[in-house]
């Protein structure tokens, strides 16, 4: 089982992963490919998407994965193209966990982080920000809203780890309107 955690910059992705890890699954990090590969081929990530096809940071994890412990649940964030996704679907049992988080939090995150677009103002944050996220969004199994403190956030998380599968209902274990189905509905 293959759980990939999508959403948009600085919705809580690399945390839910981290939190993941910290429960025993074993971890991997698109970016970190993404760079390694424009380091290794020196070349712009779209130039790459065009030689090796938009699958190929998958297909690269999923070598990986394959190399390591099947009795350990692999986790996966970072992903970004919708090829990528449904290359792991045609491989493996995956869990699509979406991370959702208000856009003035997105924002401030973004500032508090420092990274290089953090003087922007909130507008030309959203412009610079408007990702592809709804063209793979269908694939979503699991949404999570992360609109709160950590520690919620945290516990959202592991309704999923200790449910392990995602079978899961609004209002479950009392944290309302948290966690929310996605394609996976007949569950």
């Amino acid at each position: 089982m293959i759980y990939i955690i999508v959403g948009k910059s600085c919705s809580g992705k690399s945390l839910a992963r981290e939190h993941f890890e910290s429960k025993g699954f074993v971890g991997f990090e698109a970016s970190d490919y993404m760079k390694r590969s424009i380091e290794k081929h020196d070349l712009h990530m779209s130039k790459q998407y065009e030689l090796f096809g938009r699958d190929f940071i998958a297909r690269e994890i999923y070598q990986d994965i394959q190399k390591g412990d099947e009795t350990s649940p692999a986790v996966l964030s970072g992903l970004r193209t919708l090829e990528g996704l449904q290359y792991l679907d045609s491989v493996s049992r995956i869990e699509t966990i979406g991370i959702r988080a208000p856009d003035r939090t997105r924002y401030d995150r973004n500032f508090l982080r420092n990274r290089h677009d953090a003087n922007t103002n909130f507008q030309t944050f959203m412009k610079k920000k408007r990702e592809k996220f709804e063209t793979y969004s269908e694939m979503v199994d699991l949404w999570i809203e992360n609109n709160g403190d950590l520690d919620s956030f945290y516990k959202r998380l592991d309704i999923i780890i200790n449910e392990h599968g995602g079978r899961i209902l609004n209002n479950h274990n009392g944290i309302p309107n948290t966690i929310s189905m996605g394609r996976k509905s007949n569950v």
